[in-house]
């Protein structure tokens, strides 16, 4: 779930019945609500919204394998889609966890756990255009329920649980 005010309130899910991506949004404060299906075969979406019009989506594609990310600049009315993050044709078991910030409307971050218990960061400073990957953490014991927040494109926070203790790190 993401909100850029008080008003605009967006959920990203994937349908268990069939992995698809749902998106729902409401414009007043969850007085009312629209629901669209965006894409198939799909796994742990996360949502972002820096802007009222702006939301990205990150997920896994059961499909093409690897992380993707989805974009709608004109309050979800339409999405594009297919932007490879990371791991073009990586079988989707090899990304653990996923988390998405976006501090403004062209910076997203990233972040995920690998089975190869790497933890890692990418970072995008054009709307999803192109990607750049950091290593925060490798062989570790686990890497779940990875999270990020990003205040600013200059403050990075992260926070993961290693099986035995919620681990933070920060970039300032």
């Amino acid at each position: 779930m993401s909100a850029p005010d008080a008003n605009n309130v967006y959920i990203a899910y994937s349908n268990s019945t069939n992995s698809r991506l749902v998106v729902t949004n409401s414009s007043n404060g969850g007085g009312n609500w629209t629901t669209q299906t965006i894409l198939e075969q799909i796994w742990n979406p996360r949502i972002a919204t820096p802007a009222v019009d702006t939301v990205f989506i990150t997920y896994g594609n059961f499909t093409t394998n690897g992380v993707r990310l989805a974009k709608s600049t004109n309050h979800g009315a339409s999405w594009t889609t297919g932007f490879v993050v990371v791991g073009n044709g990586t079988p989707q078991s090899t990304f653990k966890s996923l988390a998405i910030n976006a501090p403004d409307t062209n910076t997203i971050y990233i972040a995920y756990g690998t089975s190869g218990l790497d933890l890692e960061i990418v970072n995008s400073s054009d709307q999803g255009a192109s990607w750049s990957v950091q290593i925060v953490a490798n062989t570790v014991t686990t890497v779940d329920d990875v999270s990020i927040a990003a205040p600013n494109a200059d403050t990075i926070y992260l926070a993961y649980y290693d099986s035995t203790n919620v681990k933070v790190a920060n970039s300032s």
